[in-house]
């Protein structure tokens, strides 16, 4: 039992070791302690200084004159007194509702707010009636060295313990601290004025176009930024765009584990964007975000700020692994509820602009990102080309026509006059050859997003997945929004009836 008892209290010190390391490396981020202690091993990603501090303080403790038994109580007596706080935190949080705030669990209204209440009552209860020993300060009975005898005073402290008086000796000690540091130095601020007296909500226009734009790459970010804004600038209503920057961090890792360089990379990217906004004069959020999914996190972010269109730059698929496994983007492009723009290789000088008209439910969506960029860019050598290939066996009795009523078609839906484009109808036994042979002719490509999944892609092969594999130029693919998730009955059909209709166009 000796044994066993051993082992457990190694054990549980060992956790207690790494979880208080992780409270002092989230205050070393925070500035509340030393900034030293904010740094990650370069081989472990683990919080290594923090976790030294720590180790070093619980020795100097358990080497100190004081029992083990008191040690203990004290511990006990902090701990009710964290637990105490986060009583009342609840309740700050509740009323100050801060930006972003939108936790998983609610306490029900019926029980809010009695059981904080009651729980923060019940610790200082027990807080109140911890220690046997009464505090008693002795004075010695000489001073200066021997030879110079004084009387014993004592002081007693009744009815403070020993135990809760070295409670209330380090709480005063904290408070000093930020007093005379922390407070100056700290990141965030409180949130208990806020609590008492909450600030009027912000009004914000729900007609309001809001383009997501998760930006990342320092060289790419101009150009993504200036294609939301033809976006946005199209539109009747007021627009908005909001870069996004997101700090992926593995499992294993606390997202509070973000390295301060990691941080900076993220400010700084983010305020890049909001200079270029500033010289396209156009209106631009930031939010920077740290999560274990990139993914997750942008959706989390459309669906908060009930956005319109997310456009994000994108390489195209690089190995097989990412087209089994997925990358960032598939989850984005299938479960985002709004358009999504996906733009391969941007430049500042789209050019000769081509899109591909064809029957497929994204191809009205790839004219208008066509229709928007030739307006933004207008005055800068663009042209726009609506292309469609229609098949010459003879099935169809005018091929030409039908293209031509077609590209007709979806430039009314665009909203496109006829001198903002040109009609290219190609007829051709080889349909798909010939339409990737003559859109690479192009400076930048739009066009729709297929309705096939990515293992089908992989398997299958599509038209635009095939574009944007043989295109050297700027590719745009598009989706339209989805007011519903489908089923699984319904996303089955869907791609049996679309994949013959697909390789038509």
């Amino acid at each position: 039992m000796i044994v066993g008892a051993i082992l457990a209290t190694i054990s549980s010190a060992n956790a207690s070791i790494l979880s208080a390391a992780r409270v002092n490396f989230a205050m070393g981020r925070d500035r509340i302690l030393a900034d030293w202690l904010n740094k990650i091993h370069g081989r472990y990603r683990t919080p290594y200084r923090a976790i030294v501090a720590t180790g070093v303080v619980i020795l100097v403790l358990i080497a100190s004159p004081l029992p083990i038994a008191t040690l203990a109580d004290v511990a006990a007596f902090l701990f009710l007194l964290t637990y105490a706080l986060v009583h009342i935190a609840v309740v700050v949080l509740r009323r100050a509702e801060p930006e972003g705030y939108d936790p998983d669990f609610r306490i029900p209204s019926v029980l809010y707010p009695a059981v904080p209440v009651a729980g923060f009552l019940a610790c200082i209860g027990v807080m109140v009636q911890m220690g046997e020993d009464p505090a008693i300060i002795r004075m010695p009975d000489a001073l200066f060295g021997a030879g110079v005898p004084l009387p014993t005073f004592e002081v007693s402290l009744a009815p403070l313990s020993v135990v809760q008086l070295i409670g209330i000796f380090i709480v005063f000690i904290s408070i000093g601290w930020w007093g005379l540091y922390a407070r100056e130095n700290a990141r965030s601020t409180s949130l208990v004025g806020e609590a008492v007296a909450p600030a009027a909500e912000k009004t914000e226009a729900d007609d309001l176009y809001r383009v997501v734009v998760p930006v990342a790459n320092p060289n790419t970010q101009r150009p993504l930024i200036r294609y939301a804004a033809a976006s946005a600038a199209a539109q009747e209503q007021d627009a908005e765009l909001i870069a996004v920057n997101v700090i992926e961090v593995p499992p294993q890792t606390s997202p509070a584990q973000v390295e301060e360089e990691r941080v900076e990379r993220q400010q700084e990217l983010l305020q890049n964007a909001k200079s270029i906004a500033d010289d396209l004069e156009v209106p631009l959020r930031t939010r920077e975000l740290v999560g274990r999914s990139a993914s997750n996190a942008l959706l989390s972010v459309i669906e908060e700020e009930d956005a319109a269109q997310v456009l994000l730059g994108w390489a195209g698929p690089k190995s097989r692994r990412e087209v089994l496994f997925g990358t960032t983007i598939d989850p984005v492009l299938e479960q985002a509820p709004c358009e999504v723009t996906l733009v391969k290789d941007p430049t500042e000088t789209p050019g000769n602009i081509v899109a591909l008209a064809g029957r497929g439910p994204n191809a009205p969506v790839a004219v208008r990102r066509g229709a928007e960029l030739v307006r933004s860019f207008d005055g800068d050598d663009t042209s726009l080309t609506l292309l469609t290939v229609q098949e010459g066996d003879g099935d169809v009795p005018n091929p030409e026509t039908v293209g031509e009523e077609l590209i007709a078609d979806l430039a009314e839906q665009a909203g496109l006059d006829a001198e903002e484009y040109e009609a290219n109808v190609v007829v051709s036994d080889t349909v798909r050859s010939t339409l990737i042979e003559t859109v690479t002719e192009y400076d930048t490509i739009s066009v729709g997003a297929t309705g096939q999944g990515t293992v089908a892609r992989a398997l299958y092969g599509s038209i635009p997945n095939d574009i944007v594999a043989n295109a050297e130029g700027t590719v745009l693919m598009s989706r339209d929004a989805r007011e519903q998730e489908q089923t699984l009955r319904e996303a089955i059909a869907y791609r049996l009836l679309s994949t013959e209709q697909n390789e038509r166009e």
